[in-house]
């Protein structure tokens, strides 16, 4: 289906998987594919603000015409989904070993041409297997498995592949230079302003990008206790893989305190932008030692949510800093 055909309409008849919570009196509606939320005293007002900023959400993504970015329900109804998952396991296998391999390949190749031709004959062979599984059972309700994949030419599997290799190759060469040159400050423990239920503060501090710290508005802040002060001069922000980087913060204000209490203002991310699944490293002038931070992150459009990965800061090493004090 092309863009022009995915207008609101489209989009509005999709079936979204709305999950509900109740605490106290108080309603929590959130769609997960789309990382919507909206609470109210009342479910059917909860329910009615939510389908307005679902609506809201379409209308700018089309405008956007990023209709491609837009995550659809993942199955139509319960009584297919365990057809499906059948389906579905054995062709997730081989896109990984396929992926894999591919990958491999290209670390190896410097020749673009031979490379080409490679990603030719196993698009080939992709192609095929995905034919014989474009559709799960004879039924008319069943599922199309394959198609999206279908609608993937040859150039564009190519490039998303070099793509994915080159930021790989970057992140690893930023966090080679951060090892080299920084030390990691273990938290003693992380909290926030305001999360959503599951997705509390610790979620970006555990050295994993699966999973991630979800905030309840465009600004938020995440608060560090080292126990015992250090000298913050970098860190390393890493948005969620699983969604396009629309939740990644556009700003950032970082404080300092000794107390809790007092901070005192250290450095200014005015602007940061973080791809899906990408990871940022940034170094920043401080000359003091604190014991506890603050990360004040916003975005800039009101109706967005702060979503982070992963969250770690650094300090220099203790010979660099040593180094440095003797100049």
């Amino acid at each position: 289906m092309d863009n022009n055909e995915k207008n609101l309409e489209y989009f509005n008849n999709l079936k979204y998987h709305v999950l509900v919570k109740k605490h106290k009196n108080k309603y929590t509606l959130y769609i997960p594919e789309l990382s919507l939320f909206e609470e109210s005293n009342v479910f059917e007002a909860a329910y009615k603000k939510l389908e307005t900023k679902k609506e809201k959400y379409f209308l700018q993504m089309i405008e956007m015409e990023a209709q491609d970015e837009i995550t659809e329900p993942s199955y139509l109804n319960i009584k297919n989904f365990k057809r499906l998952l059948r389906g579905l396991i054995p062709f997730f296998i081989k896109l990984f070993v396929t992926m894999a391999v591919v990958i491999a390949l290209l670390a190896l190749i410097d020749d673009v041409s031979s490379t080409f031709k490679y990603i030719k004959r196993a698009s080939k062979k992709f192609s095929k297997g995905i034919e014989s599984r474009q559709t799960v059972g004879s039924s008319s309700q069943d599922i199309n498995v394959g198609s999206s994949f279908q609608d993937i030419n040859i150039e564009q599997w190519v490039f998303r592949v070099m793509g994915a290799k080159e930021r790989y190759a970057n992140k690893r060469k930023l966090l080679d230079e951060l090892k080299r040159d920084c030390a990691i400050i273990t938290p003693a423990s992380v909290y926030d302003d305001a999360h959503l239920a599951d997705y509390k503060p610790e979620l970006a501090f555990d050295h994993t990008d699966g999973s991630f710290w979800h905030s309840t508005s465009n600004t938020a802040y995440l608060a560090i206790d080292c126990k015992n002060p250090s000298r913050l001069q970098a860190f390393k922000i890493t948005s969620r893989h699983d969604i396009p980087g629309m939740q990644s913060p556009d700003k950032i204000v970082i404080e300092g305190s000794n107390d809790n209490n007092k901070w005192e203002h250290i450095y200014d991310v005015p602007e940061i932008e973080t791809g899906q699944g990408e990871t940022r490293v940034i170094y920043i002038e401080n000359n003091e030692d604190y014991r506890y931070y603050k990360f004040n992150l916003s975005k800039w459009e009101e109706t967005s949510y702060i979503s982070v990965a992963e969250l770690a800061i650094y300090r220099k090493k203790a010979a660099d800093a040593s180094a440095n004090h003797s100049k």
